[in-house]
């Protein structure tokens, strides 16, 4: 029994229904007719190698282009073709390749057919579409899809918008040090002190690197003839300064040796762009003492700094006592914070107790005033707990950090940095229009 052409076509798997042609009786092929459903597959298959052709060589310039902006340069252009060009016929070759997959998944019912089910625009075609019409909507939705991700790719700000204005900040971050003087010793016996330029060049690239909120220094070695313009930028730092006077350090009638008429001096600097009210707390004291206030709608923190002398004695305890005090009298401060170099290498902070009696009397101070002092490790080359971070609310201070031997500028005492739980707000910083002359 013969076997028919059809039955021969069904076993071997080559029949198909949307297939048709014609054959005249004496054996020749007239026309072929293939069905315009096939003739738009094809084309699909096609404009889809494309744009996903396009993708990939996109993404690809997107990832090279990211490489390069790791190197530190001020201008910079960006030839996204120029590694990526070379590998060209790999890129058609991979967009092949998901085309491929995707029909085979589709045949077969795998995992990835969902994605041409439903990304597929023959999905959209309605019974009454013509094939113009089908290309056309398959262009559209392809075009859109891929606009979308040229969005993404080339403006990274709309997943990582970074930070901007208003921005909520739930940590102050605050940097202390020790100078040891941004004068050079031999130039403090001088009308007019020069600056050592090392060391500010020093400090200010440890500033600009860091971009601590608050910035606290001691031993400045400042006096009136500095501008604060001079230490720091005043449009990014409001600057506190108390340089050292006959009122702030008086000498001793009975030792003249424990006066230098210059040296000394205390710095705290707040950072213009956050919105913080910060203010100078008005209080009279002779010593090198000086407090800020900071405040939000929410918290109102003092900070202090001091720089306290060590061959100086009762007469200047009861000065930094009576200044403490005042502002532990303020009911307006939620907390403070007291940040300096006392000098008191004599005493054990682990068991709070001193050698000597001066000692004994700031530890009895603190204690009273409800301070706890949160520094644990030398602050000093010579081994010695010289710069303390005192505080009557423990709970808002964070990630205290003793940084190594001149990290932030020369100097003998090791710089602190710590941060303080205030939420506050970044503000929007304003371009200054520069004026521009018009010729006549």
């Amino acid at each position: 029994m013969g076997v028919t052409f059809l039955q021969h076509r069904i076993v071997t798997g080559l029949y198909s229904s949307s297939a048709r042609c014609k054959v005249k009786l004496n054996g020749k092929f007239n026309r072929s007719l293939i069905n315009k459903t096939e003739i738009l597959y094809m084309i699909y298959g096609v404009v889809c190698v494309v744009y996903i052709y396009l993708i990939c060589l996109l993404m690809a310039g997107a990832v090279d282009t990211a490489g390069d902006i790791t190197e530190p340069k001020f201008y910079r252009t960006y030839n996204i073709g120029q590694h990526v060009a070379p590998d060209w016929n790999g890129l058609l070759n991979g967009a092949t390749v998901v085309i491929l997959t995707l029909a085979y998944s589709r045949q077969n019912g795998n995992s990835i057919a969902w994605i041409y089910r439903y990304v597929c625009p023959h999905r959209y075609r309605s019974a009454k579409c013509s094939g113009a019409q089908y290309i056309s909507n398959m262009l559209t939705i392809w075009t859109t899809m891929l606009n979308l991700m040229l969005l993404v790719i080339c403006n990274t700000s709309i997943l990582n918008p970074g930070p901007g204005g208003n921005d909520n900040n739930t940590h102050l971050r605050v940097m202390y040090q020790n100078l040891r003087g941004l004068v050079p010793f031999s130039g403090l016996g001088k009308t007019n002190m020069p600056l050592d330029s090392n060391k500010l060049l020093e400090l200010q690239s440890k500033i600009y690197k860091d971009k601590p909120d608050v910035i606290i220094l001691t031993e400045t070695w400042l006096s009136k003839e500095h501008l604060d313009s001079e230490i720091l930028p005043d449009n990014i730092y409001k600057v506190y300064r108390k340089d050292r006077s006959k009122r702030s350090h008086p000498p001793d009638p009975n030792n003249a040796s424990k006066f230098r008429r210059k040296g000394g001096g205390v710095l705290i600097a707040v950072k213009t762009n956050i919105d913080i009210d910060n203010d100078k707390v008005d209080i009279s004291c002779k010593a090198e003492i000086l407090s800020v206030s900071l405040r939000t709608n929410s918290t109102n923190y003092c900070i202090t700094a001091c720089y306290r002398v060590g061959t100086l004695g009762e007469e200047n305890l009861k000065e930094i006592d009576r200044h403490l005090r005042d502002v532990a009298g303020c009911k307006k401060f939620h907390a403070h914070f007291v940040v300096g170099d006392f000098n008191f290498p004599e005493i054990n902070w682990e068991v709070n107790q001193s050698s000597t009696r001066l000692g004994q009397k700031f530890i009895d101070l603190f204690n009273e005033l409800g301070l706890t002092q949160m520094i644990d490790r030398p602050t000093h080359e010579k081994g010695k707990i010289l710069d303390l971070l005192f505080s009557n609310l423990v709970g808002a201070v964070d990630n205290i950090v003793v940084l190594g031997k001149n990290e932030i500028c020369s100097s003998d005492h090791f710089g602190i940095t710590f941060a303080l739980k205030m939420n506050f707000r970044t503000k929007l910083t304003k371009k200054k229009k520069v004026p521009t002359a018009t010729l006549r």
